[in-house]
């Protein structure tokens, strides 16, 4: 009889389960009020005990109503989201002026309220955004702008991994017969790569680079006309990691690297050579390093094999099998977001 008793118990519906419930529906009238001005004031918002206008002899009704304090409220939320919106795309703001971007920013947020209390990773749409928003068409390559910016945000904020620095693949145990160095070259396109969690690869047909490299720290940085579009690659690394970047495996004429840093750390942002996003797309994929190669060659980037294959080795994590090198690692510290 007690054993039935508590199941029977069990099956209703607790205190807790009902506040539960409350709090859910209270929560979704406020923000669906919140969203619109010409939503009504939600009727559980009451305003603080006050003589009455007549009490006090006014003419006029008090300015301390539920309308009124919501509509400063709905104000205060929107205008903190549009600044924080400002702060985390600085070169779409530049790009399209600070009156636009505002008009562009609240449309957004007016649609998109945040679903996470950690703002540093609010905007993660706001690319897309771009893309079906009407008035800015006459400008089709900012969507993309905003996607670029948002994954070096990412990139900052990736889970912390050590990375595997090894010797390039020309410069692995010099001593080494040819036989000896042609088994190791085979060993390594036969393994898959794990790459760092902060690697982005962004491609488009569009100059993106160069519209974000000229709009941040390369005022003077030519923006292609031919119609070509750029591809990219974003990955951040410890501030003590001396790893050559592309910009200077390949020389600056080519491919630049402007790096922002934080807290010892650095996001860097490079222009991939042909071939270059096949290459880390296959990896990306877990296909072997030697289909990745493939990949990078058949779309007319075999030239830059070498420099691809540096740069995969200075981002990698892990490989399906430890290689025969002389392996070292280097500790990196969480960065601290806010």
């Amino acid at each position: 009889m007690v054993r039935w008793q508590v199941r029977v118990c069990n099956m209703l519906p607790s205190k807790a389960q009902a506040d539960t419930q409350a709090k859910g529906e209270w929560q979704g009238r406020f923000v669906s009020a919140l969203k619109s001005p010409a939503t009504p004031t939600p009727s559980f918002i009451a305003s603080p005990i006050s003589p009455s206008p007549k009490a006090q002899g006014q003419d006029k009704p008090s300015l301390n109503t539920p309308d009124r304090r919501f509509a400063v409220y709905r104000n205060n939320v929107f205008s903190s989201l549009v600044n924080s919106m400002a702060d985390g795309f600085p070169v779409v703001q530049k790009l399209v002026g600070e009156e636009f971007f505002t008009a562009l920013a609240s449309a957004y947020v007016r649609h998109n309220l945040p679903t996470s209390p950690v703002m540093y990773f609010y905007g993660d749409t706001f690319g897309d955004f771009i893309d079906g928003f009407a008035p800015a068409a006459s400008t089709p390559y900012l969507g993309d702008v905003a996607r670029l910016e948002y994954a070096r945000r990412v990139a900052m904020a990736a889970e912390d991994v050590a990375i595997v620095a090894m010797a390039q693949p020309a410069k692995v145990n010099a001593n080494a017969d040819a036989e000896t160095k042609e088994t190791m070259a085979q060993d390594l396109l036969d393994k898959t790569a794990q790459l760092h969690p902060s690697v982005r690869v962004m491609s488009s047909p569009y100059p993106i680079y160069s519209i974000w490299h000229r709009n941040t720290t390369s005022p003077n940085h030519p923006i292609p006309t031919d119609g070509t579009g750029e591809h990219v690659l974003i990955w951040r690394r410890g501030g003590g990691d001396a790893t050559q970047s592309l910009a200077e495996s390949l020389g600056e004429s080519l491919c630049e690297s402007p790096a922002e840093s934080a807290n010892g750390y650095v996001v860097e942002t490079e222009l991939l050579p042909k071939g270059g996003v096949e290459f880390f797309t296959a990896i990306m994929h877990h296909q072997p390093v030697y289909a990745a190669a493939e990949a990078a060659d058949t779309a007319g980037g075999g030239e830059y094999l070498p420099q691809l294959l540096q740069r995969m080795l200075s981002v990698t994590t892990k490989l399906e099998n430890p290689l025969n090198l002389d392996l070292a690692t280097q500790k990196e510290t969480t960065p601290c977001v806010s």
